[in-house]
């Protein structure tokens, strides 16, 4: 839980620390800047879907185009092209505001008062230009749609009100049934509400009564029980307690909040042990998660068990492996988040529609305090170990992931296949030790990186042409949007993976 303006709960020491939004320290507000990013992104891709080349080819092409410093601006501008309107300054603001909307679990009859309403700070993460007459407008609403309040507030406030996080307003929650919710805040400039072509800041939030000390119930039996528990077992309970961590204590949540199915799912998995049952009874089916490494550290991820039937064949482990957040396709990082979570990337690519037949695990980018080479071999093990699979692997990594993936020969030596998303291609050594591997390279529009696979292309048709083999092909030229990264290629990673598995 936590409070946008004058409060963030602390998890760890199960308290809450007064401090100004200000205090809360830069990597938390870039943090929720990164969600507000990455989801006005994903509104680009997802309107890209459907369109002609040139469309595509173009949005792609303002993709790339230098941001001035602020990141919003390019997406901005490829969304109002896909809407058919100007990226005037106006709309600029309107793609670029976001809002902290906290507690992310209302609680009602929390012992915390500032957790019994729904608190919202507009968050202004880059200077933009301003209009004279900016303010906001607050709307929540339930699961039918019907709207249960409305507030204007905001008026007057300058350019460092809206960045230092002094626009605020408080929603009562006493009214509300259990359940969730969704928060629309927009931005009226000169009296304008937005129009249909703007841009508009939703998030989900739950109401919950008991939620505050379930959530903390939580916390203190984990750290009761999981001494107790082998390293498999101590990761994946683990990674169930993050996620209550981080609804808790007011973090940013990966694209949509599920806060409350978080709790349920750590609270299921304490009674399965509570009752000597295994540890995911009754979650297999897709579970956010985390992995062993071999060490304390755990490697956060989302696992989906297979929908089998009785005498269905096992089928290889497809292990998506996500790229690293970037603010341009140069690939400047932000200071937070370090990774791009699991759930991100789960959210953004989805299983690419091979169907719910297949074992998937989703895993966060590579950072540098936990380098694939050192964790994947124990992750995966303890994945086939956990999900029906027939005991191999097909990667699909992106951008740094794929990078990454080429220096692991060993995990490169006991692939299926490998999908290279962006980045990633191999040297002329590398592709003749690994001949025998079928690999997929898919560029990316005006990511620099995508040139290594433009010369891994090159070098495999030479091998190929000298009778050499080489299992390295390139997927079909299109202009792919850098932000998309590995849902570019839906279709062709489908089809590859499909493919691979049926080759003996």
């Amino acid at each position: 839980m936590g409070r946008s303006q004058l409060l963030v709960c602390g998890f760890a020491a199960l308290s809450f620390a007064t401090a100004s939004l200000c205090a809360q320290g830069p990597f938390y507000r870039e943090r929720w800047a990164d969600l507000h990013l990455e989801l006005l992104r994903e509104r680009v891709v997802r309107e890209c879907a459907g369109r002609d080349d040139d469309t595509v080819a173009k949005v792609a092409r303002l993709l790339v185009q230098v941001d001035d410093s602020i990141p919003f601006r390019p997406a901005a501008h490829a969304l109002a092209e896909l809407r058919g309107v100007r990226c005037d300054d106006a709309f600029l603001l309107r793609c670029t505001v976001g809002a902290y909307v906290l507690p992310e679990v209302v609680d009602p009859d929390a012992a915390k008062e500032e957790c019994r309403a729904l608190h919202v700070t507009v968050l202004l993460p880059y200077v933009v230009p301003l209009p004279q007459d900016v303010r906001f407008d607050l709307e929540v609403f339930d699961k039918a749609g019907e709207r249960r309040f409305a507030m204007d507030f905001g008026a007057g406030r300058q350019l460092e009100d809206l960045r230092m996080g002094h626009v605020h307003v408080e929603a009562p929650a006493k009214d509300l049934a259990d359940g969730t919710y969704v928060a629309r805040v927009s931005v009226l400039v000169d009296g304008k509400r937005p129009s249909s072509t703007d841009h508009v800041v939703e998030h989900a939030f739950h109401v919950l009564r008991g939620y505050q000390p379930r959530a903390e119930a939580v916390q203190s039996k984990i750290l009761a029980v999981e001494s107790g528990l082998s390293l498999p077992d101590r990761a994946l309970l683990h990674g169930l307690m993050l996620e209550v961590n981080r609804a808790y204590a007011g973090e940013a949540f990966d694209g949509a909040s599920d806060a409350v199915a978080d709790l349920e799912r750590a609270e299921r998995a304490l009674a399965n042990l509570a009752a000597e049952k295994p540890l995911l009874e009754g979650l297999e089916t897709l579970l956010p998660a985390a992995l062993p490494t071999g060490g304390e550290k755990v490697l956060p991820a989302v696992l989906r068990w297979p929908v089998r039937k009785e005498g269905d064949p096992k089928r290889p482990l497809v292990c998506v492996l996500a790229g690293a957040p970037a603010l341009d396709p140069s690939g400047r990082r932000p200071s937070a988040p370090d990774a791009r979570s699991a759930r991100w990337l789960h959210r953004r690519v989805g299983d690419f529609g091979i169907g719910e037949e297949w074992p998937v695990v989703w895993i966060e980018s590579q950072k540098p305090s936990l380098p694939y080479a050192k964790c994947l071999p124990t992750a995966l093990a303890a994945v086939h170990e956990r999900v029906p699979t027939d005991g191999t692997t097909i990667f699909v990594a992106e951008l740094e992931a794929a990078v990454a993936l080429c220096f692991v020969d060993p995990l490169l030596d006991a692939a299926r296949g490998v999908v290279l998303c962006g980045a990633g291609g191999m040297s002329r050594q590398q592709l003749t030790r690994h001949a025998k591997l079928p690999i997929l390279g898919i560029p990316l529009t005006g990511n620099v990186s995508s040139q290594s696979l433009q010369f891994s292309d090159l070098w495999a048709k030479q091998m190929r042409e000298g009778g050499a083999e080489s299992g390295f092909r390139l997927a079909p030229d299109r202009s792919r949007p850098w932000i998309a990264g590995l849902a570019s290629g839906r279709a062709e990673i489908a089809q590859f993976v499909r493919t691979v598995a049926a080759t003996k």
